[in-house]
């Protein structure tokens, strides 16, 4: 959050909450319980950002709250994104848009936060220029940064702001060919997600053994998956790779429309399988 100037101010005392700090998430819920009428402004940002899809959620999940206490239509909802497009993979962003205009949320693009002001406003830049916007809940989408141990081990490079210079294909280190790495602290430009682990895994292990063997080595196409939770019980599950190519996992033929189905799989399945499988190298 220090990243953005005033943000822990407006966090302390402000108008401001975030679902990004675990000490935050009882002040967010609260917030967003307590609200009753006025404005609320939701931000998001591209990359580098961890899990880009799932920070819609806290938007979604507020506006279904407020449509069940019947209170939505007093409350004006704002998404401030810095993109010009809502996703890079035009059905996620389709379906994304279907349920901005389904809540009523007005849409602010190629706008970027600048810094909170007061701790009940948003100093915005954007294609008119810069501009204050108050408002009676601000929900901050934090930029996201590396870890400090990468640059301080020399694993970044000149044009990765601080994340493991890795080939985005192969996973291996640029520099030191002994080097491999997955996760969210390389610099791979796709979105950051468990399901994007899960194949990144893969390849790591393959591509260790391929080269003790002197084989080629396989590629990493940059699959991930977009999990936007869009009411209580509601989720899109869409998967895409680095092409921005829609990628089935599951023999359905529409992943991305908001289902139930997806939202047990989501809460249920897929935690099991990312701390007992994934995490142990199984899957």
């Amino acid at each position: 959050m220090d990243a953005i100037p005033g943000a822990s101010d407006g966090l302390q005392g402000g108008r401001v909450c975030t679902t990004y700090l675990s000490d935050q998430l009882a002040r967010t819920s609260e917030r967003i319980a307590s609200l009753q009428s006025g404005r609320a402004v939701f931000t998001l940002h591209g990359q580098p950002s961890s899990g880009r899809e799932t920070a819609l959620k806290p938007l979604f999940l507020a506006c279904d709250s407020w449509r069940r206490r019947k209170v939505l239509d007093q409350i004006e909802v704002m998404l401030v994104h810095d993109a010009d497009e809502l996703h890079p993979v035009p059905a996620i962003a389709r379906e994304i848009r279907r349920h901005l205009d389904r809540y009523g949320v007005s849409l602010r693009s190629e706008t970027t936060v600048t810094a909170v002001a007061g701790g009940n406003a948003l100093m915005l830049h954007g294609p008119a220029g810069p501009e204050r916007l108050p408002a009676d809940l601000i929900h901050l989408h934090p930029p996201y940064a590396a870890p400090d141990f990468v640059a301080a081990s020399r694993l970044d490079a000149d044009g990765t702001n601080g994340f493991i210079s890795v080939d985005p294909a192969t996973l291996r280190h640029r520099a030191f060919r002994r080097v491999w790495a997955v996760g969210d602290a390389c610099d791979l430009g796709d979105a950051r997600t468990g399901g994007a682990l899960r194949h990144q895994v893969k390849i790591v292990i393959d591509n260790i053994q391929r080269s003790r063997r002197g084989l080629p080595l396989n590629h990493y196409d940059g699959y991930t998956v977009a999990p936007i939770a869009t009411a209580r019980g509601q989720l899109s599950f869409g998967e895409y790779d680095r092409q921005f190519r829609v990628r089935r996992s599951l023999p359905v033929p529409d992943e991305i429309t908001a289902r139930r189905a997806w939202w047990w799989l989501d809460r249920y399945a897929l935690p099991q399988i990312y701390w007992h499988r994934i995490i142990k190298g199984r899957l």
